[in-house]
């Protein structure tokens, strides 16, 4: 028997999941790059305007409510791709601006993203 898979579609900040319309928290915007798991997802946060800040969160999908974790402080920089480790405990994502490169960081606790290359590029896949 198969199990059905939560949906999300995102549309002006909020979350259709199989039919259901749950608020985004407050303070988050964007759309969905990636799923971590059947409860979870990132979303990239361009801003409102275009000069505000790039954002990166974990969203996690609850009982009752959404929660989101910032996973890349305010930053002017672009995000480019986007990749969720195999063992769903890590992002990387690439920075396209002058300084960008290849970050990673946990999708398990807030922490500050580590940069792994200077030379930013396209991210397919995850390699061991």
């Amino acid at each position: 028997m198969s199990r059905l898979q939560p949906i999300a579609v995102l549309a002006a900040g909020a979350v259709a999941i199989i039919g259901l319309i749950v608020a985004l928290p407050d303070g988050v915007h964007g759309w969905p790059v990636a799923a971590i798991d059947d409860s979870s997802f990132l979303i990239f946060d361009r801003g409102e305007f275009s000069n505000s800040p790039t954002r990166l969160y974990k969203v996690t999908i609850g009982a009752k409510e959404l929660t989101a974790m910032s996973l890349l402080p305010d930053s002017n920089k672009t995000i480019g791709d986007v990749v969720v480790s195999p063992d769903r405990t890590q992002a990387a994502f690439t920075l396209q601006d002058s300084g960008g490169g290849v970050y990673v960081t946990s999708l398990l606790h807030e922490s500050e993203p580590r940069q792994i290359s200077a030379t930013s590029g396209a991210l397919l896949e995850w390699l061991p």
